[in-house]
């Protein structure tokens, strides 16, 4: 079996469709924003870090989707949510 290239923060492993060995889903990630009011602190920002599927590639079998439509129509998940990732690392 092949190993997973980690690439850094645009990829994650995941199940292949196909053949069921691990493949790598690179994607880009995002974060989601809510307002907390705090008392006599003012307004505090904190975020819900996700991440989008865009490619899926198996480096056993070759499969590879190439895009976001591809990877949900082979019944993949396409978003997932990183708890505990710091979302001031993902703003634009």
């Amino acid at each position: 079996m092949a190993e997973i290239e980690n690439r850094g923060d645009n990829q994650v492993s995941a199940v292949c469709p196909a053949c069921g060995f691990p493949g790598t889903v690179t994607r880009s990630a995002y974060a989601v924003w809510e307002s907390e009011l705090k008392e006599r602190q003012g307004e505090d920002r904190s975020g819900t870090v996700w991440l989008w599927a865009e490619e899926f590639t198996c480096r056993v079998c070759g499969l590879l989707l190439e895009i976001t439509p591809e990877v949900a129509a082979a019944g993949m998940d396409l978003e997932w949510e990183i708890k505990g990732a710091n979302p001031f690392k993902y703003e634009p």
